[in-house]
């Protein structure tokens, strides 16, 4: 690379790369404003508050391995500070990075679609119970009792994820009880295997 480039009083012209692909040029321009530069992989800040994480699957995860995707068009992104507290939390609950961004995929979409009636979230609700009693029978209130305690891990974390699963699709989404439940699952046979 060349590194010959000045400007006119013999600087290096500052680079301003968002390699933040979820930030807006606003809060990009914000971040820079707070002494932030968005192309580094983590402010001090952040880097103080969270450091290396045990995902549920013994992997690492830190709060700036979670890449969410842009906001569809017509959609504001979520604000700074939600997102740098959505990624704590994800962080926290030892959630993988590559489901943190799935997560974010389908918090899109069910942002996309809006707020439910209640007669919509009832059918949403529906068509799961009858989805997971089909897959699972008798162990289907097991599977989503282990999702309800994951999405709990995150709640505490992100409090204002609980709306997002109560007024829109998102808590009725099939993936997102699996995942969980999934999720749930892998963390008590860590905690198990740890008790041996």
């Amino acid at each position: 690379m060349d590194n010959s480039a000045t400007e006119g009083n013999g600087t290096a012209p500052e680079m301003q790369i968002n390699l933040h692909n979820d930030l807006t040029e606003e809060q990009a321009a914000k971040m820079r404003e707070w002494g932030y530069d968005p192309s580094e992989s983590a402010s001090p800040d952040e880097a103080a508050i969270q450091g290396p994480q045990q995902d549920v699957f013994g992997g690492q995860v830190k709060m700036t391995d979670y890449q969410f995707d842009p906001a569809p068009h017509g959609l504001e992104p979520m604000p700074l500070e939600q997102q740098v507290e959505v990624r704590q939390a994800l962080a926290a609950a030892g959630v993988p990075a590559e489901i943190g961004r799935e997560f974010g995929k389908r918090w899109n979409t069910a942002m996309s679609a809006g707020p439910q009636t209640d007669e919509q979230l009832a059918l949403g609700m529906a068509k799961a119970r009858a989805h997971f009693e089909a897959k699972y029978g008798a162990q289907a209130a097991e599977v989503v009792k282990l999702a309800q305690a994951e999405a709990q891990r995150v709640i505490k974390g992100a409090p204002w994820v609980q709306i997002a699963l109560s007024e829109t699709q998102l808590g009725n989404d099939l993936w997102v009880i699996e995942t969980l439940a999934n999720l749930g699952r892998a963390r008590q046979t860590t905690a198990s295997a740890q008790k041996k």
